[in-house]
């Protein structure tokens, strides 16, 4: 978990090459930085077909897409098994899944600034969470002893309409739709998930 003190620091960590950046702001008081992470074979695969670009563009070879692919499904078995060497974890997570995995970390700093507990979030995602409707919503995943249910979407209602959160007022807000489904735009509660609105203006 990152923090920082402006929104403008907080905002310049948020891109991060084949991930989603979100950026959780308390009150205005700190900012946390959270990214998704791919599954140790995702990684594998897209470190796997990087090297052999760079392979192919170092040796100055204009091999076809099929020559690629043909070298990819040869090596893949061996990135994997290398991978699995590695502390990479087997399994992913949604940049939202990371948010509420660290959720003590960020209430525990912002009660040691603030003295007391949150009343407002923000939450500025690059993309919308993604929704059952995507090809791979985030599954269906315990947190802290708690359910959650398919889709980003669905965590965060869950999330933020239940427990210490409850009390709170949960603004949502994402530069770009996700995976070509439609963005979100409602409220349920104490949460609202949006576009970014125009009256707002990143750094």
């Amino acid at each position: 978990m990152l923090v920082r003190d402006t929104l403008t620091e907080a905002i310049a960590l948020r891109p991060r090459a084949g991930a989603v950046g979100l950026v959780l702001s308390l009150e205005g008081a700190a900012y946390y930085v959270f990214h998704s992470y791919q599954t140790r074979d995702q990684l594998a695969s897209s470190n796997l077909r990087g090297k052999i670009e760079l392979h192919d563009e170092l040796l100055g070879r204009n091999e076809t897409d099929q020559q690629k692919q043909n070298r990819y499904t040869n090596l893949i078995g061996h990135a994997r098994n290398m991978a699995a060497t590695t502390a990479v974890g087997p399994e992913g997570r949604h940049a939202e899944e990371v948010m509420i995995e660290n959720w003590g970390g960020c209430t525990a700093d912002f009660m040691n600034r603030r003295g007391r507990f949150p009343s407002k979030a923000e939450v500025f995602l690059t993309y919308c969470p993604c929704q059952p409707a995507n090809a791979q919503p985030s599954p269906v995943r315990t947190i802290h002893n708690i359910i959650y249910p398919l889709s980003c979407a669905a965590k965060l209602q869950t999330f933020c309409t239940t427990g210490d959160r409850i009390g709170m007022n949960w603004k949502v807000y994402f530069d770009h739709p996700f995976g070509g489904v439609p963005g979100l735009n409602y409220n349920v509660g104490n949460l609202t998930i949006g576009p970014l609105p125009d009256y707002i203006v990143l750094p």
